[in-house]
């Protein structure tokens, strides 16, 4: 996988994040169509904001 990096002026940057949902006392309360429907949200909001993801199988 080619690495992209950003350049602006004399600044070189490779940001990375990650997303960590944890419910209240541990629950299973997030179900399959709950991820998928989340899944979906975060790729559309990352697709508008010019972002790259990489999806993790549950």
């Amino acid at each position: 996988m080619k690495k992209i990096l950003y350049k602006r002026g004399r600044a070189v940057s490779d940001m990375k994040a990650h997303l960590v949902l944890v419910t209240k006392y541990r629950k299973k309360v997030i179900n399959q169509e709950m991820l998928k429907r989340l899944g979906e949200i975060v790729d559309n909001l990352c697709t508008i904001g010019g972002l790259q993801t990489h999806r993790i199988q549950w």
